[in-house]
C-alpha cells in the first residue's frame, strides 16, 4: 500500500466535496447589473457610478443549485466579477470579458452570513441565510417568479499598503409579502422596502443593499450602496452537459478518534482512510480508486483503503479526497471528503468563543469573533485541543462586566461603552503540568446599526 508523507507549513486547508450534476445556469451571454450609492434607475446610459458587477465569464459564474427538497428554494453559488474596465468603456460592453482590467474584486455567494446577521435588518427575521432564490408563494413548480433573500459577501483583497478592504456584505431583502409583490420595471424601488425578483420569464428587477460590516449610518458606509438588478438578464435552465455526470454514492472515512491528531510539530503519524458506499449493496471490487491526502489535485492510485501520513509544524487541516470509477465505465466521481476532514494539532490548545444571549435565554452560534450592543449579554465557552483537566480561569474583559459562570467552562459577561471587547481565559494545572493561556475571542460593542436607508 502506498503512503503519501506531506510536510507543510499549512494553516488550513479547504475543499467542497461534490456530487456533480447538472445545473441552472444563472447570467450568460454577459448579463450584469450595476453597483453603486446612485446607481442609475434605468441602467440604459450613463458612465457607472462604481461599476458593473458581470454575472458569468470564461472561468466563473452564478448557478442556482437544484431545488431543495421541493421548497421551491434554490441556493446561489459561485462568484461575479466586479469592474468598471477601461476608460472608454460603455454599458453592457466587456472588450473582451473581463479582459480590460482594473477589476474592484468579487462578489462571491454561499458565503455564510455576517456576524449577527439578524440585527443587522431586525424587518427581515427570517433571511438569515446565504442567498437564496425563493419561488413566490402560490406559484405552480414550473413558475420562474420568485425573489431572492439572504447574503453575499464582498471580496475586494487588500489596497497598497496591504490593508484589508472593511468586511462588506449585500444584503437580499424578503419582501414583507411573499404572495403579493410587485416585480416589473417599475418596481420594487430603493428604499426601506427593497427587494429583488424575478417576473414569470425570469427576469430580474429591483435592487439589494451593501454595507460594511461595522457602519452604523450611510455616512460611515464603506458598501457600495444599492445593487440595482434592471439589466441583469433571466434566469435560465440551461444545462451544462460538461458537468453531467451520475453522482459517486461514496464517502470516506477514517480511523480516528474525533477526526483529530494530537501530535508534535515534525512528528509523522499515519492514518488510514476508508471508501464507504451509501449503498450497501455496491460490489467495491468494481471500483477503481484514487486517493489525495490533502486535498490536491495530486492523486495516487489505491484501493478502497488507503494510508497517509501526515507531518505538519504548524496546527493544520486536512481533507483527503477521492475519485472512484466503476471498471466498466470511463468517468471518475468525487467523494463527499466531508465526513473525514482531519485536524491536527501541534501542541496543548484552547479557544474563547462567544454568542449573544437572546431574552428566551437560548443564544446564536459561538464564535471566535461577534458583534454585540451595549448592555446586552454575552456567553463566552472554553474549546480545548489536545488539552485535558485543568480549571478555566477568566481575565477581565476589556470594556466588560463578568455577571456569572454558568459552568465550569462559560462566563455571562455585559459590555459598556462601544469599541472592541476582548474576551480572554487560561487553562490552570492541566493534566501534565503547566498552564495554557486560550487564544481569545474578540467582540465589536455598538450603540445601533441601520441598513438601507
Amino acid at each position: 500500500m502506498k503512503t503519501k508523507k506531506i510536510f507543510l507549513p499549512l494553516a488550513l486547508l479547504i475543499f467542497v466535496p461534490l456530487f456533480i450534476k447538472a445545473s441552472t445556469l444563472l447570467g450568460v451571454n454577459d448579463e450584469f447589473f450595476w453597483v453603486g450609492n446612485n446607481s442609475y434607475l434605468s441602467g440604459d446610459s450613463g458612465d457607472p457610478s462604481i461599476g458593473m458587477i458581470k454575472l458569468s465569464g470564461s472561468s466563473y459564474g452564478v448557478t442556482l443549485e437544484d431545488e431543495i427538497n421541493g421548497t421551491g428554494k434554490r441556493v446561489l453559488t459561485g462568484s461575479a466579477w466586479i469592474g468598471v474596465g477601461s476608460a472608454n468603456d460603455t454599458v453592457g460592453s466587456f472588450s473582451p470579458d473581463q479582459g480590460d482590467h482594473p477589476s474592484l474584486g468579487w462578489l462571491r455567494f454561499d458565503q455564510g452570513v455576517p456576524t449577527n446577521c439578524t440585527n443587522l435588518d431586525p424587518t427581515d427575521t427570517n433571511g438569515c441565510h446565504p442567498v437564496t432564490w425563493n419561488r413566490r408563494n402560490g406559484a405552480p413548480s414550473s413558475s420562474l417568479e420568485g425573489y431572492l433573500s439572504g447574503w453575499a459577501k464582498f471580496d475586494i483583497g487588500k489596497d497598497a499598503l496591504g490593508n484589508a478592504y472593511p468586511e462588506t456584505w449585500v444584503h437580499f431583502k424578503t419582501p414583507s409579502n411573499t404572495t403579493n409583490f410587485a416585480c416589473d420595471g417599475s418596481a420594487p424601488a430603493r428604499g426601506n422596502s427593497y427587494y429583488t425578483c424575478t417576473d414569470s420569464a425570469g427576469a430580474f428587477y429591483g435592487y439589494a443593499w451593501s454595507s460594511g460590516l461595522t457602519s452604523v449610518l450611510k455616512t460611515d458606509n464603506p458598501g457600495f450602496g444599492w445593487l440595482g438588478f434592471t439589466r441583469a438578464g433571466s434566469i435560465t435552465a440551461q444545462v451544462d452537459e460538461s458537468t453531467e455526470a451520475p453522482a459517486s454514492n461514496c464517502y470516506i472515512l477514517n480511523n480516528l478518534s474525533a477526526n483529530s491528531i494530537c501530535g508534535s510539530p515534525g512528528s509523522p503519524t499515519t492514518v488510514n482512510l476508508f471508501a464507504n458506499f451509501i449503498d450497501g449493496g455496491v460490489n467495491q471490487n468494481d471500483y477503481d480508486y484514487k486517493w489525495s491526502c490533502d486535498g490536491s489535485e495530486t492523486y495516487e492510485t489505491g484501493t478502497q483503503t488507503h494510508e497517509c501520513t501526515y507531518a505538519p509544524t504548524v496546527q493544520t487541516t486536512y481533507v483527503p479526497t477521492l475519485m472512484v470509477k466503476q471498471k466498466s465505465a470511463s468517468g471518475w466521481n468525487a467523494c463527499a471528503s466531508s465526513t473525514s476532514i482531519i485536524k491536527y494539532y501541534t501542541g496543548k490548545t484552547c479557544q474563547v468563543e462567544v454568542r449573544e444571549v437572546k431574552e428566551d435565554n437560548t443564544g446564536n452560534s459561538f464564535s471566535t469573533t461577534g458583534t454585540i450592543y451595549i448592555e446586552k449579554e454575552m456567553e463566552a465557552r472554553v474549546t480545548r485541543q489536545c488539552v485535558k483537566g485543568g480549571t478555566v480561569t477568566w481575565t477581565q474583559p476589556q470594556n466588560g462586566k463578568i455577571l456569572s459562570y454558568p459552568t465550569s467552562s462559560t462566563m455571562k459577561a455585559t459590555f459598556n461603552p462601544a469599541g472592541d471587547g476582548i474576551v480572554g481565559a487560561t487553562l490552570k494545572n492541566v493534566i501534565g503540568g503547566g498552564d495554557v493561556t486560550c487564544n481569545a475571542a474578540e467582540l465589536r460593542v455598538r450603540d445601533k446599526v441601520k441598513w438601507g436607508l
